[in-house]
């Protein structure tokens, strides 16, 4: 095999020499390969069909032996990415780490690859209409989403990979973990990497926050994942003390709660569209943070306000049943049934014209109080969300507010 494969180079090594370089690559040709790659003609840097290197093409093709020559040769070839869109980015490192080839990943990290500015910006493997998997874009990202304990070992401990890089989302390694579907590996793998590094890193790293203000933490929340979000709150809880079966446990709610915080988990759940997110309300410190709040002031503001728009409602349907109305004048109907509006001047002479008045004084300040006091979250929350949200009432807020608004412009201007 390997003197045809020599003949047949001599013979077409001017027309055809990176084809033949291809050739020698998948059939594992050393040899060959070696000859081809020490000749001038031949470009080294030349890229197959989805714009990968001779080397992209070794280790798809798991040539250890290939890829020592091609390194020995080229050097300089070890860091360059794919040009394709499906693969853009993607160097030998990353390829090596999805077929999970430990011999050839260390071979690429002892020829210098490097970990930590290698981006694989691909489409099928970056959020959108064509991705496969997402699976970040740094070869630590790589190896932990694959579930490789060696591989990740190796580049942390032994090669410094940063388990803060983020990637173009803003996600470092552990959000890529929050949003994998093996939730078991995923948990795991979050275990190892922070066991692997420095308290100071792992901290730094839990907290750092995605492009949509999301730590590893609230994009559990917001994706609905109940496992990883509940192992990730018991990997922040400190038990102080147990006896038998009952122990005493503190949780951090920093970015649970909504103290000082403008996108709390709670924030979240109420906020979400997506139904799994509601499940959250049942998992420990939440369910027991939402009871505290309830009981603490959460009971007697709803009260207070349940009273009020009670209140209120009473108020405006009364005056909107005794509006101030009187029968058609001859001429304009037959039809008794059919009254039209009181002039202005007309429709407050009597007591009873007062006490409506009092009513639809207080009906339109209570609607301006109300829109005034769901501005903030209007701001909050976005216009767009605030409306089509159901914890907030919806578009229903806007009507009640809206209507004694109108009802007064129109008894004014209908004057």
């Amino acid at each position: 095999m390997i003197g045809e494969t020599r003949i047949i180079m001599d013979q077409t090594l001017q027309t055809g020499g990176s084809c033949l370089l291809f050739q020698a690559i998948a059939s594992n040709d050393c040899t060959a390969v070696r000859e081809l790659l020490q000749r001038e003609v031949i470009d080294p840097y030349v890229r197959g069909s989805l714009g990968e290197t001779i080397l992209h093409y070794a280790v798809l093709h798991g040539c250890k032996e290939t890829v020592k020559v091609i390194l020995d040769c080229v050097q300089s070839i070890i860091d360059e990415p794919m040009v394709s869109d499906m693969y853009k980015g993607e160097t030998a490192l990353h390829i090596a780490i999805l077929k999970q080839d430990l011999d050839i990943v260390r071979l690429l990290l002892e020829n210098g690859a490097d970990v930590s500015n290698s981006r694989a910006t691909c489409t099928c493997i970056v959020p959108g209409n064509v991705c496969l998997c997402y699976f970040g874009e740094y070869p630590l990202s790589f190896a932990a989403c694959t579930g490789n304990e060696e591989i990740t070992k190796l580049l942390i401990v032994k090669y410094g990979a940063p388990v803060t890089a983020q990637d173009s989302l803003g996600n470092t390694v552990l959000h890529t973990l929050v949003l994998q579907q093996n939730k078991a590996m995923a948990c795991h793998m979050y275990d190892l990497i922070l066991d692997l590094v420095p308290l100071k890193d792992s901290q730094c790293a839990e907290h750092l926050e995605n492009n949509d203000g999301f730590t590893p933490l609230k994009l559990a929340a917001n994706e609905g994942n109940i496992e990883m979000f509940s192992y990730l709150v018991k990997r922040q809880k400190k038990v102080y003390w147990t006896i038998g079966t009952i122990s005493y446990s503190i949780y951090d709610l920093t970015n649970i709660d909504t103290w000082m915080t403008q996108k709390s988990v709670l924030d979240i759940i109420t906020s979400s569209q997506k139904p799994q997110v509601r499940k959250l309300v049942d998992v420990t410190p939440v369910k027991e943070l939402l009871s505290q709040k309830w009981k603490s002031f959460g009971y007697k503001s709803f009260l207070v306000w349940m009273l009020s728009y009670v209140a209120y409602m009473v108020i405006f349907t009364t005056v909107t049943l005794f509006r101030p109305l009187k029968p058609l004048p001859p001429g304009e109907g037959d039809n008794i049934t059919v009254m039209k509006q009181k002039d202005i001047f007309e429709s407050y002479e009597s007591t009873e014209d007062f006490a409506r008045l009092a009513g639809e004084i207080i009906t339109i300040f209570g609607a301006i109080f109300i829109l005034v006091s769901e501005i903030p979250l209007i701001i909050k929350l976005g216009p767009k969300k605030y409306i089509g949200n159901a914890s907030t009432g919806g578009p229903f807020s806007l009507l009640m507010y809206g209507n004694p608004i109108l009802r007064f412009y129109q008894m004014v201007c209908g004057s």
